[in-house]
C-alpha cells in the first residue's frame, strides 16, 4: 500500500535525521533544528482524493492504531499536527471529536461524539445516503421517532452488538453482524419461539416477533369470540432491508384483521376500538407507544403471548 510504503520510508529518514542529530549533539557541534517530514501520499487530506485517509484507512481493514505513533493517542498530536486543528475531526459546534468516534465512519459526521442517533446512517460506511443502499436501508426508520409510524423506535442493541470498544471482535465485520440481541424479536407466543435471521444476500428481517412471527391460541383466550379458528396469527412477514415505506405499511406484518381473527372492519379506528388506544377515549388513533411491543394491549390492559 502507498500509504505504508510511505510511511516506512517517513520512519527510515526520521531515524537518520534523529540519530544524526544526536551525534551531533554529542559532540557539541550544533544544537538540533525541529523537522517536519510529511509521510502521506499527496491528497491525503482530501475526500475527492484517491489517496484520502479514509480510504487508505478503510483498506487497512479500519485500523487506525498506527496512526496514534505520531497523532497521539487521542488523535489531538504529539509528534504531527492534530487531526482537530484544522476543524476536519470536529463536531457542528466546533468541539473536537476523536477520529474513533461512532460517527465518524458510518452516521451524520459533524453529530456530537455522544449522540446516538447521530451514530445511524445515513451516510453509510461507503457515504451512501440513500434508502436502496444496503449500509442506509431502513435504519432512519428504526431508530428515529419521526419516523415511526407504528412503534416506538428500536436500539442500535437490538439488532446490533454495539462495540465498548471501536476494535471489539465483530465490529468491523462485513456486512455488519446482525445477531438480534435485543429479546423483542424472540418474543415466544402461542407455543413458539421466532428464531430471527437476517439474510444478508437478500436483505431480508426473517422470523421476528417484530413483523409477524406470532400467535396466539384460542384454548389460551378469555376471548374467544373473537377467534374464527384455533389461532390468531401474524403474517410472517419478510421485510425487504431497502425496502422503503412500504415495508411496514399497515397490515404488513399482520392481516386487516389478522388471520383467525373475526372480521370487526378493517380501519385502523375499528381496530383501535379494542386495542392500542387511549383509556379517557375510548377509541382513537394508534397509540404507537404500546404497539409492537411484546404484549397483547385490549380494553386498555396488557396481556402476555399465549
Amino acid at each position: 500500500m502507498k500509504t505504508e510504503w510511505y510511511f516506512q520510508l517517513s520512519l527510515i529518514v526520521v531515524a537518520a535525521i534523529f540519530f544524526s542529530g544526536c551525534s551531533e549533539l554529542k559532540n557539541g557541534s550544533q544544537a538540533m533544528n525541529p523537522v517536519f517530514v510529511y509521510v502521506h501520499p499527496e491528497g491525503f487530506k482530501s475526500a475527492a482524493s484517491p489517496d484520502f485517509h479514509g480510504n487508505a484507512i478503510q483498506k487497512a481493514g479500519w485500523e487506525m492504531r498506527d496512526c496514534r505513533q505520531c497523532h497521539g493517542g487521542s488523535y489531538t498530536g504529539s509528534n504531527a499536527p492534530t487531526c482537530v486543528s484544522a476543524g476536519c475531526h470536529v463536531d457542528a459546534n466546533g468541539t473536537p471529536k476523536n477520529p474513533e468516534s461512532c460517527n465518524t465512519c458510518h452516521g451524520t459526521f459533524s453529530g456530537m461524539a455522544d449522540d446516538t442517533l447521530s451514530w445511524t446512517p445515513p451516510g453509510s460506511i461507503s457515504g451512501d445516503t440513500a434508502t436502496s443502499a444496503r449500509g442506509v436501508g431502513a435504519h432512519q426508520f428504526h431508530l428515529i421517532a419521526a419516523n415511526m409510524d407504528l412503534s416506538n423506535v428500536v436500539a442500535c442493541n437490538s439488532c446490533h452488538r454495539v462495540p465498548s470498544n471501536v476494535y471489539d471482535q465483530g465490529h468491523f465485520d462485513s456486512p455488519a453482524l446482525v445477531s438480534f440481541v435485543n429479546q423483542l424479536a424472540k418474543v415466544p407466543s402461542g407455543g413458539m419461539t421466532p428464531s430471527p435471521t437476517y439474510d444478508a444476500q437478500s436483505l431480508t428481517c426473517n422470523n421476528t416477533y417484530c413483523h409477524g412471527n406470532w400467535q396466539l391460541q384460542k384454548s389460551n383466550s378469555a376471548y374467544q369470540f373473537a377467534y374464527t379458528d384455533s389461532a390468531i396469527s401474524g403474517a410472517h412477514f419478510a421485510p425487504q432491508w431497502t425496502g422503503g415505506d412500504s415495508q411496514d405499511a399497515c397490515g404488513t406484518c399482520h392481516g386487516l384483521p389478522p388471520a383467525g381473527h373475526r372480521d370487526f372492519g378493517t380501519s385502523v379506528s375499528t381496530c383501535t376500538s379494542c386495542h392500542y388506544y387511549d383509556q379517557s377515549k375510548q377509541s382513537g388513533p394508534l397509540d404507537k407507544s404500546i404497539h409492537i411491543n411484546g404484549k397483547i394491549d385490549l380494553y386498555g390492559q396488557e396481556y402476555s403471548f399465549k
